[in-house]
């Protein structure tokens, strides 16, 4: 007995480091890889305020003739201006290097200023015009050395929450992203030979905005015209 309770102390304490030992080995430990390989999604950038025309001006307005360039964009796009407010590195074309140029852009729709052009627009739709003709006044901002015209116009919307939709380089025959709409107003939103169109320095490139790199301090326009080009500086026909 005298031994008994003279190691009692030691066994008690056996016990105590057994049932520790049992207990850190029932904890469920999650490692960084698990934590990693979670299922996180992403918001979705779908609006539903807005329509496609399934036709695209056979590519007319964007696309005037076949690019052999390719483009990163092969599927499009409905940018909601409601959804996060985030601009990706991956979404817009950027390199990882640290050199980046400054481009000045701007989004003219003054034509839908025009009372023979605004009276074509759908009645919802004429809100979407500003009162100054400029969805976006001329801003300038930061992209890769590298970038196209797209990358540059995808940037600006999103920073400045504007909804913009756009067919993928894989749904046309020029390789190259189609612009379908912007701020709610589409192809065709104001007749038949309507869309939208862009220059570079007052100079329209003959394909689409994401087969064109932009150079340090380009000024690019993003215009809409009522009459293929004619009203903008640029035709794709005879212009009275």
């Amino acid at each position: 007995m005298k031994n008994l309770g003279k190691h009692r102390n030691k066994i008690i304490a056996g016990l105590i480091i057994i049932l520790v030992v049992f207990g850190i080995s029932r904890i469920d430990f999650r490692s960084t890889e698990d934590y990693y390989n979670q299922d996180n999604t992403t918001e979705q950038l779908n609006s539903s305020d807005s329509s496609t025309s399934d036709a695209t001006l056979n590519g007319a307005l964007q696309n005037n003739s076949e690019s052999n360039k390719t483009s990163d964009y092969s599927k499009g796009e409905n940018i909601d201006p409601k959804a996060k407010n985030s601009v990706s590195s991956s979404s817009n074309n950027e390199s990882n290097s640290s050199e980046t140029i400054k481009v000045t852009i701007y989004i003219d729709v003054r034509n839908l200023n025009k009372a023979s052009n605004n009276n074509k627009l759908k009645p919802e739709l004429r809100k979407y015009v500003p009162a100054n003709g400029y969805v976006l006044s001329k801003t300038t901002i930061e992209v890769a050395k590298d970038a196209t015209a797209f990358d540059v116009l995808m940037k600006a919307t999103r920073l400045n929450r504007i909804q913009m939709e756009y067919q993928g380089a894989s749904e046309n025959i020029y390789n190259s992203v189609y612009i379908q709409g912007i701020n709610h107003i589409y192809e065709f939103s104001a007749g038949s030979e309507s869309g939208w169109m862009y220059s570079i320095n007052g100079s329209f490139p003959n394909y689409g905005m994401s087969a064109v790199t932009v150079k340090n301090k380009d000024v690019l326009r993003v215009v809409y015209t009522c009459d293929l080009g004619c009203d903008v500086g640029h035709s794709m026909k005879s212009c009275n």
